[in-house]
């Protein structure tokens, strides 16, 4: 599972893990929803992907492991 770092690369926001305001590429760079939508334009300036809400990932993690 990708690693969720605590503040977002662009503005430093503080980000848990809990939040919905948390978005994360492939290579876990991590950015606050509003950097995401408004700065970056859902396109990671590090590796060129897009983000998606790491609490998806690990509602998917969950039902893997109840299975």
């Amino acid at each position: 599972m990708l690693e969720l770092r605590a503040n977002c690369e662009c503005c430093d926001k503080d980000l848990s893990p809990d939040v919905t305001d948390a978005m994360i590429c492939s290579y876990e760079c991590t950015y606050c929803r509003s950097c995401v939508e408004s700065v970056l334009e859902n396109v990671c300036p590090n590796c060129g992907g897009g983000f998606f809400h790491d609490q998806f990932d690990q509602e998917s993690q969950d039902e893997t492991e109840l299975v």
